[in-house]
């Protein structure tokens, strides 16, 4: 038996229509900001209620929730490993049932795919999406 028995990963059902969404954006962009700005109108046109910047407390800032439970972090750069951490610090605000990195960084594709949420015995599903386009 593994944890993965005994501790269920969270997944919303609106998560498949976010990622329907990002999956089908080919996004070339110069910053974090512009890439943010592209996803913001390609949920505005599918419909998914969205807020962009939206301050966890000591947890920080994450750059997208959607529809209440779903978290997006852009990445740009950055190695796999701070991505995890700060993904992981949001996850233990206990808000979200699933995050998605939106990256250009292929190498961000390696992140853990559910991260516990201590405090209430539970993980939390990650998705990665890669951006071929990359910065311009």
């Amino acid at each position: 038996m593994t944890i993965d028995d005994i501790v269920p990963i969270t997944v919303p059902p609106q998560l498949r229509r976010v990622l329907e969404v990002l999956r089908g954006l080919n996004l070339t962009h110069t910053s974090e900001d512009e890439m943010q700005r592209g996803i913001s109108m390609a949920l505005t046109a599918a419909g998914i209620e969205h807020h962009r910047e939206v301050v966890l407390g000591k947890a920080g800032r994450i750059d997208f929730v959607i529809e209440g439970r779903v978290g997006i972090e852009c990445k740009v750069a950055g190695p796999m490993v701070a991505v995890y951490d700060q993904v992981h610090g949001y996850a233990q605000t206990n808000f979200f049932d699933a995050f998605v990195v939106a990256t250009t960084k292929p190498a961000h594709a390696r992140m853990p795919r559910a991260i516990p949420v201590e405090a209430a015995w539970r993980r939390v599903s990650v998705d990665v999406v890669v951006f071929d386009g990359g910065l311009r």
